[in-house]
């Protein structure tokens, strides 16, 4: 899984999938895992509506105190035999 991407903006989100975009949504200009990050949704009248959202295996608010986060950034597998 890819840990770092460059979102649209929100020009691009309104010109290439017709999203609606709120004038508070607010993101950066790179994206890691707990970033908030734009994502495209249904609105509750069907219209494409821009969000801000994060991503990750368990949001870090989360995660009770005292528990170690399980992370998916650059999650892969080795097989060894």
């Amino acid at each position: 899984m890819c840990i770092n991407y460059r979102p649209p903006t929100k020009e691009d989100l309104q010109r290439s999938f017709a999203a609606r975009v709120g004038e508070q949504a607010e993101w950066p200009n790179e994206i890691w895992q707990d970033y908030p990050a734009p994502i495209i949704r249904a609105g509750a009248d069907g219209t494409r509506e821009a969000s801000v959202a994060s991503f990750g295996m368990v949001p870090k608010r989360h995660i009770p105190q005292g528990v170690k986060p399980w992370s998916s950034m650059n999650a892969r597998t080795d097989f060894m035999e």
